[in-house]
């Protein structure tokens, strides 16, 4: 999951401690929202409540926890009823009941991707990743597969077929869709014109569903902050969004940006397209209704659009308006409709998933004005229902002692989180079963 600091404009980001390279290394959730924390005006729209300062949030209890071995590529995923952790130079599956390890399977530093079926993890070092791959495909028992795919760096199940991320030398970059018995159903140049670049491109991060393959390239291991997204039946690439805000003054071009939402829980024949502006009949049709320029989206299930409208912290800082709370809306998909409450967080950063009628995100609480100016804040797993959040998880505390926010990950099933953060796996009981 993202670990990054929320910036404040108009300060130095590098004094503050304030803005490491979004999306630094392939997690389990990550999102597309890299905006830099600038100054915005707090508009208000819909029905909102006062700030929750009086309503206490339950902390979420540990059902269980175990410690973990390091892994040069952290990452955390459930398949079934196994929790899938790398550990070392392998994949050790866990029962979600007790935490308890099932299975082991050997691969030299793994970096890996699932479709929430299966898990394809590539090995990585030496040999260098821009030569030939092995891919191992693992089940939820622990049985494998091996497939060879020349240049491979990552891959992801997709159904009984493999959707492969590599390349075939320094300049080129590719990915494609190999069924059983090796077809190639499409493969898809990627690379992108940078005829500036001086260390080799490498893809950081995959992700396949049926509606859309994402990924995300890096550059020495620093993370670019807009995805790329094909269509999953053709290769066909799709419109991404790009990394800023939108506001009034854009072009129609770019307000015509699909957004990529990693919590979009839409059907695949929903008849909408949710863009960077607002909502549309699709991606040519005509508008619905847009969101005001000051609010963001973090997630969209089949019915609704989850926002967020930060403080004026700007503002705050010059000391004209006191520091404001951030505000959770919730849109109809279809009519705009908007409700919305101030929280008692300061900011709500992606990554975020929808599980059920629950958004979890990240919330950043800080106390007051100069606890801002001296970087202490906490960073608590949040959990989201309509307007309100419910429950709340605390990951670290902050202080300018210790700016910088731990690597930590997540995945979740029908009722609960699992947390990776540092050396230990912790599942989080009941947190969704609400």
């Amino acid at each position: 999951m993202a670990h990054d600091e929320f910036t404040i404009a108009g300060e130095d980001p590098a004094a503050a401690h304030a803005t490491p390279p979004p999306r630094r290394r392939p997690q389990t959730w990550s999102g597309p929202w890299p905006w830099a924390m600038v100054a915005v005006v707090l508009l208000v729209a819909g029905v909102v409540t006062s700030p929750q300062g009086e309503r206490p949030v339950p902390t979420a209890d540990v059902a269980w926890s175990v410690p973990l071995s390091g892994a040069a590529h952290p990452g955390v995923w459930v398949i079934d009823d196994i929790v899938a952790v790398s550990e070392g130079d392998g994949i050790v599956g866990r029962a979600v009941a007790d935490g308890d390890e099932r299975w082991r399977v050997g691969v030299r530093e793994p970096r890996c991707a699932s479709d929430g079926v299966r898990l394809a993890c590539v090995p990585s070092g030496p040999p260098s990743r821009a030569t030939g791959g092995v891919i191992t495909v693992i089940d939820a028992d622990g049985g494998t597969m091996v497939a060879e795919v020349e240049g491979a760096q990552l891959a992801s199940p997709l159904g009984e077929d493999l959707v492969v991320a590599g390349g075939t030398g320094d300049d080129e970059r590719w990915l494609a869709r190999i069924g059983p018995g090796d077809a190639q159903l499409w493969r898809t140049v990627v690379t992108p014109e940078s005829p500036s670049r001086s260390v080799q491109l490498s893809f950081d991060e995959l992700t396949v569903n049926g509606r859309y393959v994402t990924w995300w390239f890096a550059e020495d291991d620093v993370r670019w902050p807009e995805p790329g997204m094909l269509d999953p039946a053709t290769g066909e690439r799709l419109p991404t969004l790009t990394a800023a805000p939108y506001t009034s003054s854009l072009p129609l071009e770019f307000e015509r940006t699909l957004t990529y939402l990693e919590a979009d829980s839409r059907s695949s024949d929903h008849p909408v397209a949710v863009m960077t502006g607002g909502v549309a009949e699709s991606v040519e049709g005509a508008w619905l209704w847009r969101w005001d320029a000051d609010e963001q989206p973090i997630a969209v299930s089949s019915a609704e659009v989850a926002t967020t409208v930060l403080p004026d912290f700007t503002s705050a800082l010059e000391g004209t308006e006191p520091l404001g709370y951030a505000t959770l809306r919730t849109r109809a998909l279809i009519e705009g409709d908007a409700e919305g409450t101030v929280s008692d967080y300061r900011v709500f950063r992606c990554p975020c998933a929808w599980v059920g009628n629950t958004v979890v995100a990240q919330g950043y609480w800080v106390e007051d004005i100069e606890a801002l100016r001296q970087r202490q804040h906490r960073i608590d797993l949040v959990m989201i229902q309509g307007t309100e959040v419910i429950e709340r998880f605390e990951v670290q505390q902050l202080t300018a002692e210790n700016p910088r926010a731990q690597e930590w990950e997540i995945a979740t099933d029908d009722t609960t989180i699992y947390v990776r953060q540092g050396g230990r796996l912790l599942a989080l009981e009941g947190v969704l079963d609400l």
